[in-house]
């Protein structure tokens, strides 16, 4: 293997400029020779010499020249034995020379041995090399001999040489002084080379070599001696030396960790302990990363900073970088420990503009941060997008685009299981997404049209078609996370006057209708008892838009309809059960359906998600008249009702809505405005304190409740179950038999994005998804007999 790869060396290096210049001299001495001759000749035959004389004389020219074109024939002979020597030890033939130069440099990869490689600058000679040197140190010799029997025979032709061509006489002399010093070079041992005792191009040598070596070739042990050498002279001299040897060990750390089939190249250091092992991990990742940063500084240009690839030592340094790269990826997939774990992540954000001038590796780092991003610790995943979000900002395009469509698959895939122990992390998650769109609004765009449309597709199938399959598409929690997560970038971009609308969220505006369209649509897909939480998630979403962007949706008639259903007309029956938590629900229990509990809910749901909706228009110019329909459906619901809880809730709400429509009737007797002057209607008690409103302090205080109660129900969860990651979440369900999902759905929700065709994981999760489908299909088949029990019971009524 080694041969092969001398033989590429020498080929790429070294052969087109010594056939070339072989096959020079040998054409430029044979013109020469016999032009000199025959000037000789002339100026022989016209001189006082007498004629005998001057044949004497031309006789030892002619005998040279028969010399020379002895010599020359002699070469050409020389030459084919020698041209066939090496052809054979090169595989080539002349013929083939030009294409086997040209398709040596295709054959020259691996990332692996980036530090082998990053020698190739160094000129050290192959065996080829000193073949093809030998054949031509033979010619220059037999050169000079010919010379020097030229000038015992003729010296005045001699010194007509020396006077006219001095370069034909020197021929040589600086070939004999490169290949004196090349020869010095051939003893070099190339471990000598790996192991850091020769200098990188462009450092100069620094001194005498650390005694860190084995003569015997075994792998040297690494004490803290050695990495406090490497590290002062990396951090004080910026040496490149001592960063390969520190490269050197990482790379024998980490293959310490893979087994013997992954790791089958030849390691010069060895860490006898996982103290030590930590600390050259901490040194190569941690303190490389200055020497880098000095050899290849960059300067900002017209408000944009290139990337380290455009500084002129990048060539140099390259193997350098590459090789501590591709180490940090192979550490990061064994590695357990979270504490190291996250250092990784965190030295890995300042080395973001060397991953982006190696897009492959950009691309495997991703894929790894976004499985970092659901992980067990808050810490990690904060640290994991940091991370991500650094890279999206270093890297060119189109790797924003692709960490997006990556965060937005992760997300969900991780939001099929939704509770309270997820609730958190999948929050975080949406907030991250947010981020990331925010840095290139105009993606954002493009990839909510697309992703909004899968969605409406999928509503609209199930709507169409009304069969069970197309059905589940849609109420699951992966659907309702997904309009969850378009819910929140629209409400944050679209905010009127906030800094992301001027930073381009206006151009999200657009969606806010088909994000609507399809929420309102989900809402009356399924109007049973047994879907009012979803139908309550649905309304959240809506109420989250209204308030954010200002934009005016009739979401109450959606609430009004549910006081004549027979959940809530109808009598309850007596239940001890424990009031449902409607935020982590979609679908209510059976044992809930009918009982004083679940009717208690639905009625602290409503008067909420009104006083939530209302509240969005507490200080609008209009806002007695929007009220009217609610105070009026209230007032009869108390006078039916017998439920004294729910009466007490409807009660405060409309005495809320009350006081609120006189506060703004006294506001508004005050202007001096008409309706149509519309700048002034916008601007209406823009001024006021918002505790002035009796509306908004009732829904703030109320407000505080909730996220008071959620509080408390998460620390519950906590203190009963370990908390678990939502991958962890998601594993577990899919072993209980749930269905995580087809393949169907995956495109549906996460417009079938994936980071990598050939990756093996998505065989695994497909052949889960095969084997849990049959458990799915029984669990779904009980389902829809609860559902035609409580179809047949509207039908009655």
């Amino acid at each position: 293997m080694g041969n092969l790869k001398a033989t590429k060396k020498f080929k790429k290096n070294h052969l087109k400029d010594k056939v070339a210049a072989r096959r020079k001299f040998k054409k430029d001495n044979r013109g020469r020779i016999e032009r000199l001759a025959q000037e000789a000749k002339k100026k022989a035959a016209g001189g006082d010499k007498k004629k005998d004389d001057v044949d004497e004389d031309e006789e030892p020219v002619a005998n040279e020249l028969h010399d020379m074109d002895s010599l020359a024939d002699d070469d050409d002979v020389e030459d084919q034995e020698d041209d066939d020597d090496d052809d054979d030890a090169l595989n080539l033939d002349d013929d083939e020379l030009a294409e086997d130069l040209d398709d040596g440099d295709e054959e020259m990869d691996g990332d692996d041995d980036a530090l082998d490689e990053g020698d190739d600058n160094d000129d050290i000679d192959t065996p080829p090399a000193k073949a093809a040197k030998k054949h031509l140190r033979s010619e220059i010799a037999q050169h000079k001999l010919e010379l020097e029997k030229l000038k015992e025979k003729d010296p005045e032709f001699y010194k007509f040489l020396q006077e006219n061509d001095e370069d034909l006489l020197g021929f040589g002399d600086e070939d004999d002084e490169e290949e004196d010093e090349e020869e010095e070079e051939e003893k070099v041992d190339l471990k000598k080379l790996m192991k850091g005792e020769i200098p990188l191009p462009g450092e100069e040598e620094e001194g005498e070599d650390e005694e860190d070596e084995d003569p015997s070739g075994r792998a040297v042990e690494l004490t803290n001696k050695m990495l406090a050498t490497w590290k002062k002279a990396m951090l004080e001299e910026h040496s490149l030396r001592s960063t390969k040897k520190v490269l050197l060990a990482f790379r024998a750390v980490v293959s310490q960790g893979e087994t013997e089939q992954d790791n089958e190249e030849h390691q010069f250091y060895v860490a006898g302990n996982e103290k030590i092992a930590n600390n050259v991990t901490v040194l190569a990742v941690k303190h490389v990363v200055s020497v880098f940063d000095h050899h290849l500084p960059v300067k900002v240009n017209k408000g944009k900073t290139p990337l380290p690839s455009s500084a002129p030592k990048w060539k140099v340094v390259s193997p350098l970088v590459k090789s501590l790269l591709s180490h940090i990826l192979r550490f990061l997939e064994q590695v357990s420990d979270e504490g190291m774990l996250r250092f990784i992540l965190r030295e890995s954000e300042k080395l973001a503009v060397y991953f982006a001038c190696i897009p492959k590796y950009a691309k495997d780092l991703l894929k790894r941060l976004l499985k970092y991003w659901t992980s067990t610790t808050a810490e990690t995943r904060i640290t994991a997008f940091l991370t991500i979000r650094r890279l999206a900002i270093s890297c060119p395009s189109p790797f924003l685009e692709n960490a997006i469509k990556g965060a937005y698959a992760t997300y969900t895939s991780a939001s099929r299981t939704t509770n309270l122990h997820t609730w958190s992390s999948i929050g975080f998650m949406a907030n991250c997404f947010v981020e990331l769109v925010g840095l290139d609004v105009a993606s954002g765009y493009r990839f909510g049209f697309v992703y909004l449309r899968t969605l409406a597709n999928g509503l609209r199938n199930a709507i169409t078609t009304k069969s069970k399959e197309s059905f589940k598409k849609v109420y699951n929690w992966q659907y309702i996370n997904a309009l969850r997560l378009w819910t929140r970038v629209l409400s944050h971009f679209c905010e009127p006057g906030s800094t992301a609308e001027s930073a381009g969220g206006k151009a999200l505006r657009p969606l806010i209708y088909p994000l609507v369209q399809i929420i309102l649509g989900l809402m009356r897909l399924k109007p049973s008892a047994k879907y009012l939480p979803l139908r309550f998630q649905c309304c959240r979403m809506i109420i989250d838009i209204c308030k954010k962007t200002r934009v005016f949706v009739p979401l109450a008639s959606n609430l009004f309809e549910l006081f004549d259903t027979a959940e809530l007309r109808g009598n309850p029956k007596p239940s001890t059960l424990k009031p449902l938590n409607f935020v982590i629900t979609l679908k209510a229990p059976q044992q809930y359906i009918g009982t004083r509990s679940y009717q208690n809910g639905i009625v602290e749901q409503v008067t909420g998600l009104l006083m939530e909706y209302y509240d969005c228009y507490a200080f609008s110019i209009g806002f007695p008249e929007l009220v009217v329909p609610a105070v009026v459906q209230f007032r009869r619901w108390i006078k039916r009702s017998k439920n004294v809880v729910a009466n007490k809730q409807v009660q405060g709400l409309l005495d809320s809505l009350e006081q609120n429509a006189k506060f703004i009737e006294g506001k508004r007797s005050a202007v001096d405005f008409a309706p149509k002057d519309e700048g002034k209607v916008n601007a209406f008690l823009n001024d006021v304190p918002e505790t002035q409103s009796p509306l908004r302090r009732h829904a703030i205080a109320r407000r505080k409740l909730r996220e008071q109660q959620m509080a408390d129900m998460q620390k519950e969860a906590d203190r009963t179950a370990p908390a678990v990651s939502v991958v962890n979440a998601k594993d577990s369900t899919a072993k209980k038999g749930k269905k995580r999902g087809d393949d169907d759905e995956e495109d549906e929700v996460g417009g079938g994005f994936d980071m990598d065709d050939d990756d093996d994981d998505d065989d695994e999760e497909d052949d889960e998804e095969n084997e849990e489908e049959d458990e799915e299909e029984l669990e779904f088949e009980d389902e829809e007999e609860e559902e035609d029990e409580e179809e047949d019971e509207m039908e009655e009524e």
